[in-house]
């Protein structure tokens, strides 16, 4: 039930990314492509990574709801409409995954990775069938709009949102591959930058009527850098404290294999 609230909320927040977004029928189709997109990459995605954890790592897990990114969400989409942004980067991870026993850094980082591969597999798809679609079946009726709509927001949700979910900071995939191999984290960030260059911009400027400034993009990145700053100054002053006292700021796991927190969310 949490998590489909989580879901539901933060598929209408997206929505307010058009500024045309009201009590018409064409917003409801866009709230309904962009559940969609947001089931695809928070449910579908996670799952596959749980069945893989399982079989790999022998670890259960199960699906946690993060209501408190729907903060993150919220600042997206404001942050698009005040810059003049057209809907083409926003985040959308509400869900995570939480393993029921600890598992190695090197471990953990391979199954970020996995859903790195996976999130950027399912965007490249949903972008080719975009494609297909806008060809083919364009302005002929609701439910053929909505399956543009809905291949739209997958492509713009993957994409997008990955240059979000790789910065390292605490609570994301990004810091878990980042502390486990920094060249593996810089590979992956700049096949994701590209990739978002090339496929989410060009896509978010042909989306409704608004535009991408070089000054709206330059600021929606200034905004979130701020934001994750904030985020990783707070969770590294709350990580020095330990349940059962403070914990020396020099002091640092003996090992790279050193083995993440329990019931720790994915992203």
């Amino acid at each position: 039930v949490g998590s489909g609230v989580t879901i539901l909320a933060a598929s209408i927040l997206l929505g307010f990314a058009d500024p045309d977004f009201g009590f018409t029928g064409a917003s409801v189709r866009l709230v309904l492509a962009m559940i969609a997109a947001v089931v695809v990459i928070n449910v579908g995605i996670s799952l596959v990574v749980m069945k893989v954890a399982k079989r790999a790592f022998d670890v259960s897990a199960v699906l946690q709801p993060m209501p408190a990114a729907l903060a993150i969400v919220g600042i997206s989409v404001l942050v698009s409409r005040l810059a003049g942004i057209s809907p083409g980067f926003l985040f959308g991870i509400v869900l995570g995954v939480a393993y029921a026993r600890e598992l190695k850094l090197r471990d953990e980082a391979r199954l970020g990775i996995l859903t790195v591969g996976l999130t950027i597999a399912a965007g490249l798809l949903a972008w080719i069938g975009y494609g297909v679609a806008s060809a083919t079946i364009a302005g002929q009726g609701f439910v053929n709009n909505l399956l543009i709509e809905a291949l739209a927001a997958v492509t713009l949700e993957a994409l997008g949102t990955l240059v979000v979910a790789l910065l390292p900071i605490e609570f994301l995939d990004g810091r878990t591959i980042f502390r486990w191999s920094k060249p593996a984290w810089l590979g992956l960030y700049a096949v994701t930058a590209l990739i978002f260059v090339f496929v989410v911009v060009p896509l978010s400027d042909n989306w409704g009527k608004m535009s991408a400034p070089v000054f709206g993009w330059g600021t929606l990145f200034a905004v979130f850098a701020a934001v994750a700053i904030i985020t990783w100054a707070v969770f590294r002053r709350r990580a020095r404290v330990s349940p059962y006292g403070v914990r020396p700021s020099g002091v640092r796991p003996s090992s790279r294999e050193d083995a993440a927190p329990p019931q720790r969310s994915r992203r």
